[in-house]
């Protein structure tokens, strides 16, 4: 009986694991974060967005202090066995164990460096050259804003939506496609474009967006076994945010040297040849479901 309910205990903890974990279900919390900040922006103004942000934090910080820790609990009725049977080991060791996963499997490690060089070229984007690009050709804050929010609202459209279709279709080509047209973005401001191209483009590449994020985990969550997803999608993540500092940094000051048309220019053209890396074939094929197109 108390092997019985050890087990049980231990699947509602797993079931717990998989319903919470942020790789375990689809992404579609940034999107709406930007929709509606930009759409904050846009009716509000800045100073009125920031001071609704700062009191959001407030008010979260309160709702986590409010909430009962049933951790606690939880560890107090857990048997003896089943506590040492899970002790987790040392954090260098879980780190080191994980990047060795990452390192051995090759599909895992091209995803991890294309969403690097894309993360890093998105945050070159949004943090300097997209507000620039909104000053000087636009007319200021409010564009900027219409423009997140639509990405934004698009994004999470399109995520919702390809949800009911992800099923049926070839995943390394949706996958391309979408990128390219998320790479698409890039180009009304490359050719200094006005407003509607901007929102028009915007439409196209935020629905295309959607698909991305629901495509990158199911691929983590098939090739990951559940005992390391943890450590495994830790280190894809602070991987895959690594050159966001350095992107917005570089975009700063090429926008400095160039124009801030001419470093969209070339963000476009890197970020156009990422998209189509996973064309190349070898390991990109093993995107699929059997690993076999």
């Amino acid at each position: 009986m108390n092997a019985h309910c050890a087990s049980v205990n231990r699947r509602v903890r797993e079931s717990r694991t998989k319903v919470t974990h942020p790789e375990s279900r689809v992404n579609h919390e940034p999107y709406g974060r930007h929709a509606l900040a930009g759409l904050l922006v846009a009716t509000l103004g800045p100073p009125v967005a920031l001071l609704g942000t700062g009191a959001a934090f407030a008010l979260a910080a309160l709702v986590t202090l409010a909430v009962p820790d049933s951790t606690a609990r939880d560890e107090d009725h857990q048997p003896a066995a089943e506590a040492t049977a899970e002790t987790p080991s040392g954090y260098w060791r879980q780190l080191r164990d994980g990047f060795r996963f990452v390192a051995t499997d090759p599909l895992l490690r091209r995803f991890l460096g294309l969403i690097l060089i894309v993360n890093m070229l998105d945050a070159a984007r949004s943090g300097p050259l997209l507000p620039l690009y909104s000053t000087q050709y636009l007319g200021g804050a409010a564009s900027l804003g219409i423009i997140v929010a639509v990405f934004g609202g698009c994004a999470l459209a399109g995520s919702l939506l390809f949800g009911f279709v992800a099923h049926r279709v070839h995943r390394r080509s949706t996958f391309v496609l979408c990128l390219a047209l998320v790479a698409l973005s890039l180009l009304p401001p490359a050719l200094g474009l006005g407003m509607a191209w901007m929102v028009g483009v915007s439409v196209i590449s935020g629905l295309a967006a959607g698909a991305l994020n629901p495509i990158i985990g199911a691929v983590r969550l098939e090739r990951v076994p559940p005992a390391m997803r943890a450590r495994v999608f830790g280190l894809l993540t602070a991987g895959s945010w690594a050159g966001m500092p350095i992107g917005a940094l570089l975009g700063g000051t090429s926008a400095q040297l160039i124009g801030v048309t001419g470093t969209f220019a070339v963000l476009f053209g890197v970020y156009l040849l990422a998209a189509l890396w996973p064309c190349r074939g070898g390991a990109w094929r093993l995107m699929e479901r059997d690993g076999s197109t």
